[in-house]
């Protein structure tokens, strides 16, 4: 792929095995004409595809947040989510245990929610059950999200599971444990 400025050529890449191909070129003027051509194997060039340069507007930029971690968790949850069966739960005391869940909640195509550590966030209750989830994953031992939290997701009619370890660390080995 050629990219060329008047008759000069100011950029050029091989396409990878799909054809699938990005040429970086230098910035260029608003209103500047770019001829663009493809050259196969065999030397056989294409017709010139010219392309006039046009402002670039960035897309618009959308900010989730709440007034709190936990009601900023729940607001990722309602702008990615209209139901899902699986919710992976941590604490909001401490960042590791959520961050380290980053991986698996993709594999569940799950929200992460935050809690306190001993009472279950009414928020965060409240989306669960917004959500329709039917189980939970618990990141993290009792120290960081209380088997009181538990019972009550249990109580609550979840499937809970819980991957906790004796430290963050241990957390998170037993995380990607879970991962293919």
């Amino acid at each position: 792929i050629e990219v060329k400025k008047l008759n000069q050529v100011i950029g050029t890449i091989t396409t990878d095995v799909n054809g699938n191909f990005k040429v970086e070129i230098p910035v260029q003027t608003v209103g500047t004409t770019l001829a663009i051509t493809a050259t196969d194997g065999a030397g056989n060039k294409s017709e010139e595809t010219r392309v006039i340069v046009e402002k670039y507007i960035p897309s618009e930029v959308k900010r989730i947040s709440g007034v709190d971690r936990y009601l900023t968790a729940t607001s990722i949850a309602k702008t990615g989510w209209e139901k899902s069966d699986v919710v992976v739960l941590a604490t909001g005391i401490d960042f590791p245990d959520a961050l380290a869940g980053g991986p698996l909640a993709y594999m569940h195509n799950a929200p992460i929610l935050l809690t306190q550590p001993t009472k279950l966030n009414a928020d965060t209750k409240s989306e669960i059950i917004r959500l329709k989830a039917k189980k939970v994953i618990i990141l993290g031992s009792t120290g960081a999200v209380s088997a009181g939290i538990e019972k009550e997701l249990k109580a609550m009619g979840l499937s809970v599971e819980r991957i906790g370890g004796e430290n963050r660390f241990e957390t998170a080995a037993l995380i990607a444990k879970k991962l293919p």
